[in-house]
């Protein structure tokens, strides 16, 4: 008798447990949630969204559909088809990374965990591939139209108020990558199959470390390598790079324009074929110049 009490007053709790979850699920004021997430949240922090229209999820996250997320530091735009922001109480209790948020867009998923813990900011971005002839701002950055698919990884714990305090880790791959024309200094370059491009960057005491970044297609070989120095503003970070080409023979045979490139700049070829360049300035603002090696 005991038991069948036990059970039933176990099946009645429940029922109210299940009964209140969905009231809350169907009851909450979903543009409210979403409006005062971002007013409180991201634009304090320069982030705006907007969107289309904005649900709740059964796991209980805010779901933005046709969401336009736009970093008023500079002014960049990113579109996506659906933006998922939660909160995890579990990661609040055991680590610094409580809020995170899913997006599905350009051709692949990007997820972002992020938390404060006192000066620190944790941030984990792990990017699934993303279509990168779909994101403007790789066009905007480098002159060159980019097709290529981006898998990364990113984990870093960056100091509000001291950068030689920042440390983490980053590292990419793109995979089928090609360039399909766009400018270089004013030169139109044409279509080059760079194949796969690996790289691994090391963050320690705020200072940048590019290594093991290279790339070989059926037209040209790539290696970059370097250090910079973190800002506050990342997109102000200090570049030092050593960028390396060395085309296909049958790739220059048969581009006119490449051949009067490269001898142009023949002063920075080494004597491993490969031409250098520097890459200076900031990570927002990168300036590219040959560089002189005979």
């Amino acid at each position: 008798m005991k038991l069948r009490s036990i059970l039933v007053f176990s099946g009645y709790v429940i029922v109210f447990l299940v009964s209140l979850y969905f009231f809350i699920l169907f009851s909450l004021p979903e543009e409210q949630i979403a409006r005062y997430v971002i007013d409180k949240y991201l634009k304090t922090n320069n982030v705006n969204i907007s969107y289309k229209s904005s649900g709740i999820s059964p796991g209980m996250n805010l779901v933005l559909k046709e969401a336009e997320v736009e970093l008023s530091d500079d002014g960049y735009k990113f579109n996506f088809e659906k933006l998922e922001i939660g909160f995890s109480l579990l990661k609040y209790l055991i680590s610094s990374k409580p809020v995170y948020v899913v997006a599905s867009g350009y051709g692949g998923n990007i997820k972002l965990v992020s938390g404060f813990k006192k000066e620190n900011i944790g941030i984990e971005l792990i990017v699934d591939n993303l279509d990168l002839s779909l994101v403007d701002i790789f066009k905007d950055k480098t002159g060159l139209n980019l097709k290529g698919n981006l898998d990364m990884n990113l984990n870093l714990s960056l100091n509000k108020k001291e950068t030689n305090k920042s440390n983490g880790s980053i590292s990419f791959s793109l995979n089928s990558t090609e360039i399909k024309g766009g400018k270089i200094m004013g030169f139109e370059v044409p279509s080059v199959n760079i194949g796969e491009l690996k790289s691994e960057i090391d963050i320690k005491n705020g200072k940048l470390k590019v290594s093991n970044f290279k790339g070989k297609g059926k037209d040209l070989e790539i290696k970059l390598a370097g250090d910079g120095q973190l800002a506050q503003n990342i997109g102000r970070s200090s570049l030092n790079l050593n960028l390396k080409l060395k085309p296909a023979q049958v790739f220059i045979e048969k581009n006119e324009k490449i051949k009067t490139i490269l001898f142009g700049i023949g002063s920075s070829l080494d004597k491993e074929g490969y031409y250098n360049f520097s890459i200076k300035g900031t990570l927002s603002s990168p300036s590219f110049m040959p560089e002189k090696k005979n």
